[in-house]
């Protein structure tokens, strides 16, 4: 199990993190380290650079663990641009696109409808039970994906595996 509230690393753009993947798929931007009110998290956005896809990877130890959890804020929000994954069989540094991604993001609240500047406050995700059939070492993947006109900022923090 694991909690990353982002407050060890350096706000910058493009970060490489030691323990996760961040991968720019499609297009050229990566998630950010951003910070606000003495508060670190990661934002991603495609506002004057689209379109992109954008990878986080985290690992996980399925077998361990048993609920997943996180938040999000949004900002300038014109669509829905976050989903949240999980894999088993994503391998670091392979192509994405060749990954099985189960799509868990309906089972989470992620931010929406603010249309002018950013939410006030992050919103929590809710938690989410890994199912007990999903075992071994895998992956938690969010994925960003902007367009030219498709260009909702994404801000994510505070993600929790038990």
């Amino acid at each position: 199990s694991f909690t990353e509230n982002f407050e060890s690393y350096a706000v910058a753009t493009g970060v490489t993190f030691p323990k996760y993947v961040n991968d720019a798929f499609v297009g050229s931007r990566y998630w950010d380290v951003k910070t606000f009110s003495n508060n670190k998290y990661i934002q991603m956005t495609s506002f004057g650079a689209g379109p992109n896809k954008t990878y986080l990877a985290m690992p996980v130890d399925f077998t361990a663990a048993n609920t997943i959890s996180f938040k999000t804020k949004d900002g300038y929000n014109n669509g829905n641009v976050l989903k949240v994954y999980y894999s088993t069989n994503y391998v670091p540094g392979s192509n994405m696109g060749q990954a099985t991604l189960v799509d868990i993001t309906s089972n989470f609240t992620i931010a929406s409808g603010t249309v002018t500047g950013y939410a006030t406050n992050f919103t929590n995700s809710g938690n989410y039970a890994i199912p007990t059939t999903v075992t071994g070492n895998g992956f938690l993947i969010f994925e960003y994906s902007g367009t030219s006109t498709l260009t909702t900022t994404m801000q994510i923090d505070d993600i929790v595996v038990n």
